[in-house]
């Protein structure tokens, strides 16, 4: 069984080499996939998502 890894805004704006509202923007528009809400004031994204989302991106562009 594969475990579930989530990425903070901040982790996953590093990554990508953009700022945090960039990151959020993305998501509204679906450029990214919507993040998972674990808690009153944790917000995250499952890292097998975003992977996936930036590979059809990937496959777009080519």
């Amino acid at each position: 069984m594969n475990e579930v890894r989530y990425l903070k805004v901040k982790d996953l704006s590093a990554r990508l080499g953009v700022s945090r509202s960039t990151i959020w923007e993305w998501s509204r528009v679906g450029k990214l996939p919507k993040p998972v809400k674990l808690g009153e004031a944790v917000t995250r994204w499952r890292s097998d998502e975003v992977d996936e989302a930036l590979a059809k991106l990937e496959r777009r562009a080519a």
